[in-house]
């Protein structure tokens, strides 16, 4: 087992891969790995991989690895975590092993079951394996989302055309964007209808990405790249779906659940280096930790805060008191916390619609110099209905298809003040596995169509919600900044909720156990009331959080007023600089105006505090955009900021 970098690309090119290895460093510090072959169909393959130890120290576990005829090669980022039974299994079939590693499963599962071997595993994951005999790349990521693959294809346009041309076909794939980018095939040219979608939805959906034909692979989705014919097929193997049992009672759910969280969260204890549980004291990372402390008597955990009132250092602290964990706090200072931010932006590689990746940024970075594996309670806010946006439907029933929720979820706002973008930047098509090159037409798969347009069942309004957010905002949002912000580190994030057998439990339990009166995640409480005090159990959620509004008058305003300056954001073109100027007037005068207001109780301090959030939380985002813009956009060569402070960008 282990988190890693991995890259690759269908031709041979030595420097190309020593700069793409090289850009995922940080996902694999450890070892390093390269292989090319250059026998394969149109000119080599080359593969690369940045390799973090956790499982299988030995060299035995090094990548790229190969089976026994070397007619195999994979790159694997993540975990396995039922590898044990699938190796048992293979082993009966007569496969033999040289190491410990689950890298080495993924091979012979390939081996004895072909492109189906991905539905049999349990955990985290994006590989891609080389299969020689047969000109291929089998690519494939986790049923959740959990871990990225990215991908880049030069036969693909947005337009759907197909022309052929004679320097066309080259197919490149990494862990992260910044290492496509490596590649001159790959044009950092922004996509403006993924922007539209982030402007919109404060992530890009479907599987575009801020630049123009670099995709991400969808979650449980694989792909088959032909080398010899350049051609690339997508499409799914698994889909999350409703399959309530609606005689559960609550008692019988409960139990049903706890079990498989329990085992879920044993199967992630697995490690052969230091491991430890983020605890925040909300109600998910808790529940984590007192099912962790059960198997592992000696856990380690760790919370982070910033010296302030939304702190949640003393609930925290009496849930380790209570499950008998080694606990650490944490301190990070909020003074020069903006200088941060060109690393933050550079790892998450789009600009951060949230404040959370600072904290969870923070948190890794503090927590690497004590462990390497760190347990996550994410997930459990979208299976169990923890957002108070998912109240609405438990009073008023849902009917309709995804395109209904959508529209529920996101008020589509105007554009207009701050970008150029239009209506028209948004495409109707996003999913990468409508694409179906063996016909070099574009067309839509009967799956992904349904999707889109199939009712949900009536009476199970919550779990649609959820279901939608599982697909939508759980990958698109959360999964991205805990990859990224921990790897960052070099630190190995494991979220237990996101297991298979979790989510399948999830969705069978109704809607009624989730959602009850107003009280959510109702069942997820009757099974932590047995293993945490019940202050922990009735508190109201809060969420890893920067106390965002200090921190905007002590040291953001004028950082960010530096940053949207007309002269430093002139050059990016779908930026408005009146418009953009205006919100920082605006800015100015809401907090001079408002602060009498903001100091009041009642409607009209709430009013105005949420008044001096939104305008905040606009100049934020437009921030980090020209951040972004500036780091990856605009430079002829494309590096690391390092130590460069927000304001030496500009």
């Amino acid at each position: 087992m282990k988190l890693c970098g991995i890259c690759g690309f269908n031709w041979i090119d030595a420097d190309i891969l020593k700069k793409m290895v090289s850009s995922l460093e940080h996902r694999g510090p450890d070892a390093s790995g390269k292989f090319v072959d250059g026998d394969a169909a149109g000119g080599g393959i080359s593969l690369g991989h940045t390799r973090l130890k956790i499982i299988d120290l030995s060299e035995k576990a090094a990548q790229p690895m190969t089976n026994e005829d070397g007619s195999l090669q994979i790159v694997f980022n993540g975990e396995i975590y039922n590898f044990r039974a699938l190796r048992a299994s293979l082993e009966a079939n007569g496969h033999r092993f040289k190491s410990s590693t689950d890298t080495e499963v993924i091979v012979h599962a390939y081996e004895e079951y072909g492109t189906a071997c991905v539905a049999r595993f349990e955990g985290m994951f994006s590989f891609v394996l080389w299969d020689s005999d047969k000109k291929i790349f089998f690519g494939a990521r986790d049923h959740a989302g959990i871990k990225p693959l990215y991908y880049y294809f030069d036969d693909y346009f947005d337009g759907g055309s197909y022309e052929r041309k004679r320097d066309r076909g080259k197919f490149v794939f990494a862990s992260e964007i910044k290492a496509i980018l490596q590649c001159d095939a790959v044009k950092r040219e922004v996509d403006e209808g993924a922007l539209s979608s982030l402007v919109d939805n404060l992530f890009v959906t479907g599987n575009r990405t801020l630049f123009k034909g670099v995709r991400e692979l969808p979650p449980s989705s694989v792909f088959v790249f032909d080398a010899k014919n350049k051609s690339l097929k997508i499409s799914r193997y698994w889909h999350p779906e409703l399959r309530v049992q609606q005689l559960l009672s609550l008692e019988a759910a409960s139990r049903v659940l706890e079990s498989s969280l329990a085992k879920s969260v044993e199967s992630t204890l697995v490690s052969d280096v230091p491991l430890g549980v983020a605890l925040s004291g909300g109600l998910d990372s808790s529940t984590v930790a007192a099912l962790a402390a059960k198997a592992d008597a000696k856990l380690k955990t760790f919370t982070v805060g910033f010296g302030v009132e939304t702190d949640e250092f003393a609930f925290a602290r009496k849930v380790a008191e209570h499950i008998g964990s080694d606990h650490e706090e944490l301190h990070v200072e909020l003074g020069g916390l903006s200088e941060n931010i060109p690393e933050i932006v550079w790892h998450l590689e789009s600009p951060p619609t949230r404040t959370a990746v600072a904290p969870t940024f923070l948190l890794a970075r503090k927590i690497k110099k004590r462990v390497t594996v760190e347990l996550l309670g994410e997930g459990g806010d979208e299976l169990f209905g923890g957002y108070e946006r998912y109240k609405q439907f438990e009073k008023i029933p849902f009917k309709g298809n995804e395109a209904r929720l959508q529209e529920t979820f996101f008020k589509r706002g105007s554009k207009n003040d701050y970008f150029t973008l239009t209506e028209s930047s948004r495409s109707p098509v996003d999913e990468a596995a409508e694409i179906q090159t063996e016909t070099k037409t574009k067309t839509k798969t009967k799956s992904e169509t349904e999707s889109k347009t199939k009712n949900y069942p009536a009476g199970e309004s919550v779990n649609c919600a959820l279901l939608y957010d599982f697909n939508n905002q759980l990958p698109g949002v959360q999964l991205n900044r805990v990859d990224k912000m921990t790897m960052a580190s070099s630190v190995e994030a494991r979220v237990p909720f996101l297991n298979k057998s979790v989510i399948e439990t999830a969705f069978e339990i109704p809607s009624a156990l989730k959602i009850s009166g107003g009280n959510v995640k109702f069942v997820l409480k009757h099974v932590a009331a047995r293993h945490l005090p019940k202050e922990i159990i009735s508190r109201k959620k809060v969420g890893m959080q920067t106390p965002l509004d200090e921190w905007f008058k002590s040291e953001f305003v004028g950082v960010a007023e530096c940053v949207l300056d007309e002269k430093n954001i002139r050059g990016i073109t779908y930026l408005k600089s009146g418009g953009v100027k205006r919100l920082i007037e605006k800015n100015k005068l809401l907090r001079s105006a408002a602060a009498p207001f903001g100091r009041l109780g009642g409607s009209a301090g709430r009013g105005a505090r949420r008044l001096e959030n939104y305008y905040s939380g606009r100049l934020w985002f437009l921030s980090m955009l020209a951040v972004w813009h500036k780091l990856y956009v605009e430079p002829n060569i494309l590096q690391k900021p390092g130590n460069r402070s927000l304001k030496s960008l500009f």
